[in-house]
């Protein structure tokens, strides 16, 4: 209760400190998310005098920062202080944030939290620590007002359902990006897709696995194309494609299958494969479910 208290008290600082002026940007913050293309790092704005006060765009976000890691209580976080924190676990889960680019000052960070900005609804911007080395399962579940997400050189590993539901995103840049920014590859697997905006998605063919929900509540796809190069689609992974409606799919030899993986998707959907392969799609494994909606197809 006495935590509540003084995020309250502190929100109301901030929003009178800002209002007193009409500013409400920093100007020492961050290079945001870019939405151009652009995935190269951000300049570094950090002053040399790292005991300056951060100034934050969003009052909540510096409002959870005071009060989780202000050490010297002048109820303000500064540049010193976020690089100390080491884990900001879920401080953020299912606020109201909007903008946080300002995490990039936390340089002491090594990882992002499992489920660290979960439900996090309002959430458009967001700018990631250039030494984080792993992104938690479920960290940006349900954000769904992020655009644009750029993953830093260090990252090697992504959890799984990080980026479930970003019914907005419309671009990843940096690290395990496709050519067409649309989704994130690890080693060959594709575990992330960017759906704002698209009805129809050819997959690049430098995905040889597609993973467990990948593509689920993609809701406005309508068609997407499997190439040949897959070799395997995860459980669930087009689950609740709900206007999906048709499957193009490539590969000769079936892909190892998994459940679910075209559930829930839109009436009549059909599942078009190689001609010559059809009885073996409608024989193999969890394609088996779906036999009455193959169809052969001449690629």
């Amino acid at each position: 209760m006495k935590k509540l208290f003084l995020l309250l008290a502190l929100v109301g600082m901030v929003a009178t400190a800002y209002a007193d002026d009409g500013v409400n940007e920093p100007t020492n913050t961050p290079t945001e998310t870019p939405d151009d293309g652009n995935d190269e790092k951000p300049v570094d704005n950090t002053p040399e005098d790292k005991t300056q006060p951060i100034k934050f765009i969003d009052n909540t976000v510096k409002a959870l920062c005071v009060v989780s890691w202000d050490t010297n209580g002048d109820a303000e976080l500064s540049y010193e202080e976020a690089a100390a924190v080491t884990d900001i676990g879920t401080t953020f889960k299912s606020s109201d944030i909007i903008s946080f680019t300002e995490l990039a000052y936390f340089t002491g960070l090594s990882y992002i939290a499992n489920e660290a900005f979960l439900d996090c609804g309002s959430l458009k911007k967001i700018e990631l620590p250039h030494n984080i080395t792993s992104i938690g399962e479920a960290a940006f579940y349900w954000c769904d007002k992020l655009t644009s997400v750029t993953i830093p050189d260090s990252v090697t590993s992504i959890g799984s359902s990080t980026f479930f539901n970003c019914s907005s995103l419309t671009s990843f840049y940096g690290k395990f990006a496709s050519e067409d920014n649309r989704c994130l590859i690890v080693d060959g697997k594709l575990i992330a897709f960017a759906p704002a905006g698209l009805i129809e998605y050819t997959i690049p063919d430098s995905v040889t696995k597609i993973g467990e929900i990948a593509f689920w509540y993609c809701t406005s796809l309508t068609s997407v194309t499997i190439p040949d190069s897959v070799t395997s689609i995860g459980k669930w992974a087009f689950a609740v494609c709900s206007s999906l409606t048709s499957v193009y799919c490539k590969p000769t030899t079936p892909p190892a299958g998994g459940s679910s993986m075209f559930y829930s998707n839109a009436s009549g959907r059909k599942i078009y494969v190689p001609a010559a392969s059809v009885e073996a799609y409608k024989s193999a494994a969890y394609w088996s479910d779906y036999a009455s909606d193959i169809v052969g197809y001449e690629f």
